[in-house]
């Protein structure tokens, strides 16, 4: 896109399950990341999906955390736009946020800084590592 400002953005979602619901939401995050290989002209617009389950520290302990990577804000609009329109969807998430403590549910979103600094430090990291492999 013509003058689309580029910077990486991270939606931020945490919570606790309701008690006893663990195994349900187990099965509920495995639909949702097979929802996004099964529906690639809505999920090419994600750049990367990670859930963690917290381990140690914060209040309250315990929470869980989906970190979506979008490229751009348009990004991030384009994907809810298609997201939100689609049956299947709609249904899945229905039922996972049957599964949340709502008074715990947080969202926020983050942007990426120094993203061009890292990322060159990156990829000269791996090339000193490629070059140590070689030598030994």
């Amino acid at each position: 896109m013509v003058g689309e400002l580029k910077m990486a953005v991270f939606e931020v979602d945490t919570w606790l399950m309701c008690k006893g619901k663990r195994k349900e939401q187990e099965v509920i995050m495995k639909e949702i990341f097979e929802y996004g290989k099964k529906h690639l002209e809505i999920s090419k617009y994600v750049k990367s999906l990670r859930f963690f389950r917290q381990g140690i520290g914060g209040n309250p302990v315990g929470r869980f955390v989906l970190i979506t990577e979008f490229e751009s804000l348009a990004d991030m609009e384009r994907f809810y736009n298609l997201l939100e329109k689609d049956a299947e969807w709609l249904k899945i998430k229905e039922r996972w946020i049957s599964l949340i403590d709502l008074n715990t549910m947080n969202v926020s979103l983050w942007n990426d800084q120094l993203r061009d600094f890292w990322q060159k430090l990156a990829i000269n990291i791996c090339d000193v590592k490629r070059k140590l492999e070689v030598i030994s």
